[in-house]
Order: structure tokens, then C-alpha cells, then sequence
């Protein structure tokens, strides 16, 4: 299943880079890194965690005002209280493809909008491993603003919100379903080529 839902993630990121690709005016490189703040939404986990991100883009400028990016990240999220009951952190990790269109209304501001499918690689629970507890694929929509100079620097600030309830046969004691969404925060620095 994971195999599959990966395959199929990829597939989707690459023929997505090619049709930008061949209407881009022009294709930039880039690297990026930063701060996850991540929580959960839904009946759990609405404690914030710290995280990180971490990976590259792949991006094509359609028109002066218009561009396309994809992006491959390695990201730790979470929450720092699953329940009530169970104050111990959780801790998601998740190879993410984020894609966006960006607007640029200025030069040097854009505005970004997309959807992103994340990929479980693992998640812990007070040191032991739970990730047979969560769903392998997330799927997702971000939103965000960003900030870039001509010399390729820059920085954003995105917000994702999952479509996916990422836990798997979690029920309380009237056998309830528990739904928990995964949900950040993400400020980053970037450089491109």
C-alpha cells in the first residue's frame, strides 16, 4: 500500500514539473529550510509541537506575474499532547511534495496556494514506534505568503491543513473514532539558483 501511495505521489509531482516545465519561461533550483510549529485538529492532539523542514524546489515561471514550484521535504510535525489523558509528545515524520502556483502582485511578494501529499516515514510515541497507528499518506492544502530579493534569497511563511484523518483504528471507550488532522506552521528560508 505505502509503495503504491508513494509511486502515485511521484507520478503526479513529475507530470505536474513537466507541464510547467514545458510552459515555463524559465526553471529555478532552490534549497530551503526552516521552523515547523505542528498540532493536530479534530477530537486530538491540539497542543503545539516544535519541527523542522528541510529539502529543495523545483519551480517555472509561467508569465511576470505567475509561477509554478514543487517541492520535496523532509518535515517533522506532530503535537506535544496526543489526549487529555496521554500527555506524551507524538512525533510525525513525513517526506512532503508541496505544490503551489505563486502570485506575484510585486515583484518581490508572492502569494501561494496548493495542495501537498505527504508521505509517513515514521512516528513516535515516548520512544517507541507507532507508525502502524497512522495513515501512510497525507494529502493536504497550503496557503501562505512569501518574500524573495533578486539575489535568490528569501523567506515564507505557509500554513497546511490536512484533508486526511491520520489516525488508524484510534477509539475511545464507547468505541467512538478519534479524527485527528495534521496542521502547521511553517516559516522558512530559501535560497535559489
Amino acid at each position: 500500500m505505502m509503495k503504491k501511495s508513494v509511486k502515485s505521489a511521484c507520478v503526479l509531482v513529475l507530470a505536474i514539473l513537466s507541464f510547467a516545465g514545458a510552459k515555463a519561461q524559465r526553471l529555478e533550483y532552490g534549497v530551503k529550510a526552516g521552523y515547523n510549529l505542528a498540532s493536530m485538529s479534530g477530537d486530538v492532539g491540539n497542543k503545539p509541537r516544535s519541527g523542522f523542514h528541510v529539502g529543495g524546489s523545483l519551480g517555472g515561471i509561467l508569465t511576470r506575474y505567475i509561477t509554478v514550484e514543487a517541492e520535496l521535504l523532509y518535515s517533522v510535525e506532530g503535537t506535544s499532547s496526543l489526549s487529555p489523558e496521554n500527555d506524551e509528545p507524538l512525533k510525525l515524520m513525513y517526506l512532503n511534495m508541496p505544490m503551489a502556483v505563486k502570485y506575484y502582485p510585486i515583484e518581490w511578494l508572492s502569494l501561494r496556494f496548493g495542495p501537498q501529499v505527504g508521505v509517513l516515514l515514521g512516528a513516535r510515541m515516548d520512544g517507541k514506534s507507532v507508525t502502524n497507528e497512522y495513515f501512510p499518506v497525507n494529502v493536504g492544502l497550503n496557503v501562505g505568503v512569501g518574500y524573495e530579493t533578486a539575489w535568490g534569497i528569501g523567506c515564507s511563511i505557509r500554513y497546511n491543513h490536512s484533508l486526511v484523518n491520520a489516525l488508524r483504528n484510534r477509539h475511545d471507550t464507547q468505541n467512538k473514532e478519534y479524527a485527528g488532522y495534521p496542521r502547521s506552521l511553517q516559516l522558512s528560508v530559501e535560497i535559489r539558483f
